[in-house]
């Protein structure tokens, strides 16, 4: 080095063109070639804890639908429950595909979001061959 990191000795220190300097002075952190981003680790990190709450509150709703279908009973209320919790447990589920495809650009938070992706569609598979086959039981019997 020639004791100037900034240019050959004795030329004066010019800035490169799009540098902006911060109001409060020198900022040796900022890039122009940079655009300010958005980090969406956090949009990623909620999408994963979504779906495992949908994965979990879809698998205890539908646990509950078969032992009530299996057992050909009338629990009160229990039927009117289980049709509420499957409705929240798809909002969940579609809340955390919507997170999960817009944090798939973050760099931090990319596998959260993939994981979710991925849990997210395993359960909208779930839900069609749970549908498919009560739709097939019925028509059995």
């Amino acid at each position: 080095m020639n004791g100037n990191d900034f240019g050959p000795v004795g030329e004066p220190h010019q800035r490169p063109p799009g540098y902006r300097s911060s109001p409060g002075g020198y900022d040796p952190l900022h890039r122009p070639d940079q655009q300010p981003g958005r980090d969406r680790f956090v949009l990623a990190l909620t999408s994963f804890i979504l779906s495992i709450v949908g994965l979990i509150s879809m698998t205890s709703v539908t646990f509950a639908l078969i032992l009530l279908i299996v057992g050909n009973a009338e629990f009160g209320v229990m039927p009117v429950l289980s049709m509420i919790g499957l409705i929240v447990s798809f909002v969940i589920i579609i809340l955390s595909l919507v997170f999960s495809i817009l944090s798939l650009r973050s760099s931090r938070g990319r596998g959260f979001a993939i994981a979710s992706l991925t849990i997210g569609l395993l359960q909208i598979v779930s839900w069609a061959g749970f549908f498919g086959l009560m739709f097939w039981i019925d028509s059995i019997s």
